[in-house]
């Protein structure tokens, strides 16, 4: 009975012993079989870490995420008011009108009437510049009218800004009797210029002066400046001592400015 004890005690311990022992080799299996497996991972990725088979991949929660980029910005002009009030969106802006500046001078009718004499139905040809002035003192500008060697009239211009040629006694300053002059031959005007000068240091400088101007108001014969006609319509400069005719009067106009 003893042996039989010792046998099925000897049995017990050998069959503990070989399950100790296929605890231990399937042990060493999985172990080896994941170290296998980190291997290939590792070969796979060279630069990725390895993970524990227990440890779990973390995920980014929702409140950590990247926010969306916005959208591109347009670079469109904005859209017209009157087109967002009526509930358009068009960016085709169309370029703004620009206004036309007021216009106070007389036109037509009113340009004719303004123009015209009073009492009269003539209507001047001719209307003064706004640089129009009248010659100072120091300038006592004169006009001596001639035919021949006789010497008909002198007439002081710094009695005015302007003075006007013509046959139509209504209107002109100074009469012209030959049937070869206009009703409004010719003008002449005193105008405020202005010009650049060279001072002494050699800087610019404005200077302005009062000087008399001759126009031709675009009569039937003309008008000759220094026995030479001069162009309708257009201020020539006179100058002291000039000789002015009109038509084909023999009468002559000389400008002059007395001495000192």
């Amino acid at each position: 009975r003893e042996k039989e004890r010792r046998g099925g005690r000897d049995r017990s311990r050998s069959r503990e012993i070989q399950d100790r022992d296929s605890h231990n080799t399937r042990r060493r299996n999985r172990v080896d079989v994941g170290r296998d497996r980190g291997h290939h991972r590792s070969q796979r990725h060279p630069h990725s870490r390895s993970r524990s088979p227990h440890q779990k991949r973390r995920r980014r929660s929702p409140s950590s995420s990247r926010s969306p980029s916005p959208p591109p910005r347009s670079r469109k002009p904005l859209p017209d008011q009157v087109a967002a009030f009526q509930g358009e969106t068009s960016t085709d802006v169309a370029p703004p009108v620009e206004k036309e500046k007021p216009n106070f001078a007389n036109t037509g009718l009113l340009a004719k009437e303004s123009n015209t004499v009073a009492g009269t139905n003539i209507t001047l040809k001719y209307h003064e510049p706004p640089n129009a002035r009248k010659p100072p003192a120091s300038a006592p500008w004169r006009m001596y009218v001639f035919k021949g060697a006789d010497l008909l009239d002198t007439i002081p211009l710094g009695e005015r800004t302007c003075w006007l040629f013509g046959r139509e006694q209504k209107v002109a300053d100074i009469f012209l009797e030959h049937p070869s002059n206009s009703g409004q031959h010719a003008v002449l005007q005193f105008r405020y210029v202005q010009r650049k000068k060279m001072d002494e240091l050699g800087f610019e400088k404005m200077e302005g002066r009062v000087k008399p101007y001759l126009m031709d108001l675009e009569s039937r014969n003309g008008t000759s400046l220094n026995e030479e006609k001069i162009g309708a319509a257009k201020y020539v400069e006179l100058r002291d001592g000039d000789l002015v005719r009109f038509g084909e009067s023999e009468r002559e106009y000389v400008l002059q400015l007395p001495p000192k």
